[in-house]
């Protein structure tokens, strides 16, 4: 058993589920699976999540050693995971199920793009019923598109139209961080300047949103959900200390920015007496 048949069965036994080439990555709440598991010279894992998580994290969540990469343990993986006493919590996956037999969504109704760079793009769709599906694709030579990413990570993408909101943070506009590119484009054709990170509210790209808007002036718009929530707390430690003004702004439970705009107009976000969320 080469250690890259030794880790998959270990990563399986831990309960991670695979669609099509993809496991579900032990180092995130990966409800589409995100983890690429290849094998390199004498048998080596070559381990990459293309959600962001370092090689080390995903590891150590295992409950493993940096060795088992490139040597089998001494141990069946169905022993070794029950010795290690690791624990880990994989969500439910999205529709598409398991295997890739989850339930057909059959032709989509609606088919969007949000390009973070000219060969790397998120893809959404949605289909009858409501049921919506979100990939990421990587430009493989001038014209294909290629499910995944491969060359680049989540981490290492610029933020969602970094350059038109960094142009109105440098002419004293505030730049509006929120979670949903679909948002973000919402606020931009409301004469708003807005961004978001590549990953979602799992994994806020903290160190890219220093890098651009420290200076600048933010206001922050979670999505009012738990995960939305504990998001927005990670981004205002990072940001509070760092910005030239900093404010909040909560939507109403189960809502996000682009609600706030149906309901209340861009105002809600202009006006500076708006009751800022605690």
């Amino acid at each position: 058993m080469t250690p890259t048949t030794w880790f998959e069965a270990y990563l399986q036994r831990s309960g991670s589920r695979r669609v099509g080439h993809m496991w579900q990555c032990p180092g995130h709440r990966d409800a589409s699976p995100s983890l690429s598991l290849t094998e390199g010279m004498e048998g080596r894992v070559l381990v990459k999540c293309f959600a962001g998580c370092p090689t080390d994290r995903i590891v150590d969540v295992l409950g493993l050693s940096m060795s088992a990469l490139f040597e089998s343990p001494p141990f069946a993986p169905e022993r070794a995971w029950r010795d290690s006493r690791a624990q880990v919590l994989y969500p439910e996956l999205e529709a598409g199920g398991s295997g890739g037999r989850g339930p057909r969504l059959g032709v989509p109704i609606e088919t969007g793009f949000h390009y973070y760079t000219d060969d790397a793009r998120l893809r959404r769709e949605r289909f009858a019923g409501g049921k919506k599906r979100i990939t990421w694709e990587e430009r493989i030579g001038r014209t294909t598109w290629s499910g995944g990413l491969s060359s680049i990570t989540l981490a290492e993408l610029p933020l969602y139209r970094q350059v038109e909101a960094l142009q109105g943070a440098l002419c004293g506009e505030e730049v509006i961080v929120c979670e949903s590119e679909s948002s973000v484009d919402a606020l931009f054709d409301a004469g708003l300047y807005a961004t978001t990170w590549a990953g979602g509210a799992t994994s806020p790209n903290l160190d890219r949103l220093q890098t651009v808007l420290s200076d600048h002036r933010v206001l922050l718009v979670p999505d009012n959900d738990i995960p939305g929530l504990d998001c927005s707390r990670r981004i205002r430690e990072a940001l509070i200390d760092k910005t030239a003004s900093f404010r909040e702004l909560l939507p109403a439970a189960g809502e996000d920015a682009r609600d706030i705009l149906r309901t209340a107009g861009t105002e809600a976000f202009r006006n500076q007496s708006f009751a800022p969320a605690l």
